[in-house]
């Protein structure tokens, strides 16, 4: 079953392009993380302290002793159960436990984490064969057996409907969830990422930039954050730093469509002079076009703009009316309306009836 489900993780995450490069993420730390996350795992199903949805990567290698010590545990404790012929439970919860973890363990790269809790609501059902056979058989041989099962399983029972309440309030929301996740872990530039746009989403823009920061500072080659972190800046009203930053965005990724857009838009349409720059404006709203195959109707908006700002009239025209057709047959009638609106401010223009 694992090896099947394995498969399909495989298929489904590599069709998806979920699926992280070797080179990103070499197979020799994958294995490394491996070996440490299954004693991890083992640490969070009896002490479930700082549990988040997502567990980074650390920014350095695991160190060598923790490698070891991972390996020789995880070997010594299999061997251990293979041998304990008598106590078979002892093989088929550890078996469970190690083996229905090994699509999901790291080996195969899906995403950016390290370790995440979802990953062992199956494979933890084998640490818990254990337990029970094992609490069953120590019970057995004690008198008032039914007594302290009966209390144990009372105060188990209490303990986990706390803690669940207490887990409750950080996943109610995903301010919640990003935010415990991004507190409680290290390095964690997910987590600080994706808090940052519900931040930003929920008008607090401060704080989204401050964490759109951290994000850039743990990961400074995911450029993710720097996208949102210029649009930040554009809501909070500082064009110039969002130019900036859309502008350092594309030095890193010249074929990135939205930021190219964006960027050619506000070159445009700008209200304070010294950040106008039409010439850019063109040779970026093209560029967005031809990233879309000038199949979207906002980037030919864009264009169109940009000629109008660099007294292009009738280009400007020509395009803004593509746009209009495009924008009707996908069904976008509020863009088409804006559209043709400045349609007619191109047509109205003393260039244009020249």
């Amino acid at each position: 079953m694992s090896a099947g489900f394995g498969a399909l993780t495989v298929f489904a995450q590599r069709a998806t392009g979920a699926m992280t490069a070797t080179q990103e993420v070499p197979l020799s730390f994958r294995s490394a993380n491996a070996a440490i996350s299954y004693i991890r795992y083992i640490g969070k199903i009896f002490y479930p302290k700082n549990l988040a949805a997502l567990y980074p990567y650390p920014q350095h290698p695991w160190l060598r002793w923790q490698i070891a010590a991972s390996v020789l545990i995880l070997a010594a404790v299999t061997i251990c159960v293979l041998y304990a012929t008598r106590k078979q439970y002892l093989a088929v919860g550890w078996l469970w436990f190690i083996g229905t973890l090994v699509p999901v363990v790291g080996l195969v790269q899906v995403g950016a984490q390290a370790m995440a809790d979802r990953f062992t609501y199956l494979p933890s059902i084998g640490i818990y064969i254990v337990v029970v056979w094992a609490g069953a058989e120590f019970a057995g041989k004690i008198r008032w057996r039914k007594i302290l099962l009966a209390a144990s399983a009372a105060l188990l029972l209490v303990m986990m409907l706390a803690y669940t309440r207490t887990q409750l309030r950080h996943w109610k929301d995903e301010l919640a969830l990003y935010g415990h996740a991004a507190e409680v872990t290290e390095n964690n530039y997910v987590m600080h990422g994706n808090y940052a746009v519900v931040l930003q989403d929920a008008g607090r823009l401060d704080e989204a930039i401050n964490h759109h920061k951290q994000a850039l500072q743990i990961s400074p080659t995911n450029y993710r954050p720097l996208h949102n972190l210029a649009k930040a800046y554009y809501m909070q009203g500082k064009p110039d730093l969002a130019i900036a930053s859309w502008y350092k965005l594309l030095e890193h990724n010249k074929n990135w469509f939205e930021p190219t857009n964006n960027l050619a838009w506000l070159l445009a349409t700008s209200s304070e002079p010294n950040l106008q720059n039409p010439a850019d404006a063109v040779r970026l709203a093209e560029k967005a076009c031809e990233l879309t195959a000038f199949k979207n109707p906002q980037a030919i908006d864009t264009l169109a703009v940009a000629y109008a700002a660099a007294g292009r009239f009738t280009e400007a025209a020509d395009i803004a009316e593509k746009a209009i057709e495009l924008a009707l047959s996908q069904k976008d009638d509020t863009l088409a309306t804006q559209v043709q609106n400045r349609l007619e401010l191109y047509k109205n223009s003393e260039p244009y009836r020249e």
